[in-house]
């Protein structure tokens, strides 16, 4: 089941930047701006309440140890484009916690990681 568990998010990961696509790479710049309001008032939001579910209260998605998905989500909130989305996240405290766990793990590398226009 853990497995299949992690496979499901990861799928809907996936999803989500499918969905983000459309803000960067749309034929034209209402096509952006209209994937960018799908994306911040009903794509986004919807991950992050499942996402909330899913952690349940626990440190990692994992469990008490991070697996699979806690890499492909800790990468997605460490991107120098998730700080546009701050504030949806904070309104999911699980989600939340989770993000602020994967950044103590991994606070040395974030403060020395190379800078990008993101």
């Amino acid at each position: 089941m853990k497995a299949y568990e992690c496979d499901s998010m990861t799928d809907a990961l996936n999803d989500l930047f499918s969905k983000m696509m459309g803000m960067f790479y749309g034929p034209s710049e209402e096509s952006k701006a209209a994937a960018a309001k799908a994306f911040t008032e009903d794509h986004f939001p919807l991950f992050l309440e499942r996402l909330e579910k899913r952690l349940a209260g626990k440190k990692y998605f994992g469990g008490d140890s991070p697996d699979v998905f806690d890499f492909h989500i800790g990468a997605f909130f460490s991107a120098p484009s998730a700080a546009k989305y701050q504030e949806l996240t904070d309104k999911h405290a699980g989600v939340k916690a989770h993000q602020e766990n994967w950044a103590a793990v991994f606070a040395d590398y974030l403060a020395n990681r190379p800078k990008c226009s993101m």
